[in-house]
């Protein structure tokens, strides 16, 4: 319907999937689903949106300043970048994604 694309992202050795969608840019996720399982164990489960920034950990902090809570330490996603969940003053959760490809 608006032109992403998606892919199964293996979890825990195989044992579940997440899923994430991509615009026109493959290195950048746009929003996943994300399962209550694994190293996701206490996040959300449902449609997480992804905001692609270009320093990780000043955007982190960034948040804190404005009210926001981290949910999980910055992870790694092979081949693409790095990734970290959040949750804004309100409460809703969101991840940040800087690419690590060039």
């Amino acid at each position: 319907v608006i032109g992403w694309k998606s892919e199964e992202i293996e979890m825990n050795k195989g044992e579940y999937y997440d899923f994430s969608m991509y615009s026109e840019d493959p290195t950048s996720p746009t929003a996943g689903i994300c399962n209550q399982k694994g190293p996701n164990k206490g996040l959300p489960s449902g449609w997480i949106v992804y905001f692609g920034v270009t320093d990780i950990k000043k955007s982190i902090n960034r948040a804190m300043e404005f009210g926001g809570e981290i949910l999980t330490e910055v992870r790694e996603m092979p081949g693409y970048g790095l990734y970290c969940f959040l949750k804004d003053p309100n409460g809703h959760p969101f991840a940040i994604f800087q690419t690590t490809v060039s």
